[in-house]
């Protein structure tokens, strides 16, 4: 009742407000209920009675789950110098060294000990072993593993803070199912709690549920990693620069130098086609443990024609997968590879989640490419609103493929393609569009700029063709 635990505080805060166990005792409940304020009754209840152990503990833990890293292995240092036999010490360095993301990447001994006596920790640290054990599995690439150990760690957490941090661990993993029931877990403690908004926002995310995750993060603080994190990938996913922009925009120098988001920062110049990544950068990228790293990587691999590496991606993720955001980079690789089958498997996966430009477009290059015209209409026509200006390339490009080129250049006579900075799968579907027209004019230095940009895909080479431009020679066979 956590309404009624917040009725009570104010009742009693008068009389009993110099006594180190009450204080103690409402910092755990506004803790529970994922209140900032909790902090200032845990450091109250050290003052009152410098003695009370449990509340040194829960203060540590406190700092080290909400607040900063390095702040929190101060506590649990001082912690440890005045109680070094105690396991509530190790495990609070332990904890407090596992929660900085920028962790020295040698394992403290301290954790090694949690998990020798892991047995004697309390109530309130218990989950801390199996936060351990999962960040190790997913540094040694066992995912399921790290599901088991989440699984018992979120048996035994007892607020949102932990519930929320076990969720994030979850979502590395890459299952929706455990990090949706962190995220559940997290949000019953606590609806107003933010980190667990973000997580139920990240969740979504994961799932391509897109209108989900943007309204998971309304109200929430834009400087946050996590938020811009969501934004910045929906808006990347529905073709929008500016609101790609406008998400990265407030992050904090801070925040742009962690691991998490370095990647995703890259995802303006991606989406524009301002930057051409290397084969070496594309596979850094691809091995990076940042949210949407993986998907940037196979973009831009396919944006490039590089092959080579969009097989590395491909092989990762696997023939099971069943994530919307990689069927649709899954339906692209293999319709470059001549596996029509296969991208048609993968093609209608990616229209299981949120409905996008990027699955539509890619829907209408594989429809095309199996000769199925009559498909691409009343499709084209459903998703129209998606589309947008793309609406017309689209019908263009379908209808100059069957033969019917006339009627296709009557579709964009008077449609401008999209310019340079517009998004790049706008302007391959332009380009392609010119090239199935086989438009020596207007089409020849559209296609020839998209050439030279770097853009070598197979979709771009058979437009040069088209047109008459030298061969394109992608970067791999």
């Amino acid at each position: 009742d956590t309404v009624g635990a917040a009725a009570v505080m104010p009742k009693w805060d008068a009389v009993a407000g110099k006594d180190a166990h009450y204080q103690l005792l409402s910092g755990a409940a506004l803790e529970r209920a994922g209140d900032g304020r909790a902090i200032e009754r845990y450091i109250a209840a050290t003052r009152l009675d410098p003695s009370l152990v449990l509340a040194e503990v829960l203060l540590a833990r406190y700092v080290a789950i909400d607040g900063d890293p390095s702040k929190a292995m101060e506590l649990a240092k001082l912690f440890q110098s005045k109680y070094p036999q105690r396991i509530e010490a190790s495990a609070l360095v332990a904890l407090a060294w596992a929660r900085n993301p920028l962790r020295d990447p040698a394992v403290p001994k301290e954790v090694k000990e949690t998990h020798d006596r892991a047995a004697e920790l309390p109530l309130g640290l218990k989950f801390v072993p199996f936060a351990l054990n999962a960040l190790e599995a997913l540094s040694n690439h066992t995912p399921d593993k790290a599901k088991a150990e989440l699984s018992r760690g979120l048996q035994v957490a007892d607020g949102p803070g932990v519930a929320s941090w076990l969720g994030a661990i979850a979502l590395e993993t890459g299952d929706e199912a455990a990090a949706r029931k962190a995220a559940l877990l997290a949000v019953s403690f606590s609806a107003v709690y933010p980190p667990a908004r973000t997580l139920a926002a990240r969740v979504a995310l994961l799932g391509y549920r897109l209108d989900e995750a943007q309204k998971a993060t309304d109200e929430l603080d834009p400087r946050s990693a996590d938020v811009a994190l969501v934004r910045a990938a929906v808006a990347y996913e529905r073709l929008d620069a500016d609101g790609l922009g406008r998400a990265l925009e407030g992050l904090t120098p801070e925040a742009k130098q962690l691991p998490f988001t370095r990647p995703i920062l890259s995802a303006p110049a991606l989406l524009l086609g301002t930057e051409q990544p290397s084969a070496d950068k594309l596979s850094q990228m691809f091995v990076v443990d940042a949210p949407w790293a993986d998907v940037l990587a196979m973009d831009s691999a396919l944006d490039v024609g590089d092959l080579a590496v969009s097989d590395k991606i491909a092989a990762a993720w696997g023939e099971n997968d069943t994530r919307p955001h990689h069927a649709i980079r899954l339906a692209r690789h293999a319709r470059y590879r001549g596996k029509l089958d296969e991208a048609e498997k993968w093609s209608k996966l990616a229209l299981t989640g949120s409905i996008t430009a990027r699955s539509v477009i890619e829907r209408v290059f594989l429809l095309v490419e199996k000769k199925d015209y009559k498909a691409v209409e009343p499709m084209r026509a459903q998703y129209s609103s998606v589309l947008g200006k793309q609406t017309k390339w689209a019908s263009a490009y379908t209808l100059a493929s069957s033969g019917r080129v006339e009627a296709a250049r009557a579709k964009v006579a008077t449609e401008d393609p999209p310019p340079d900075l517009a998004p790049l799968p706008m302007r391959l579907l332009a380009g392609a569009t010119y090239g199935k027209l086989k438009d020596h004019n207007a089409g020849f230095k559209y296609i020839k700029a998209l050439a030279k940009a770097g853009f070598t895909n197979p979709d771009v080479a058979n437009a040069s063709e088209n047109v008459g431009l030298p061969p394109i020679k992608t970067r791999s066979p």
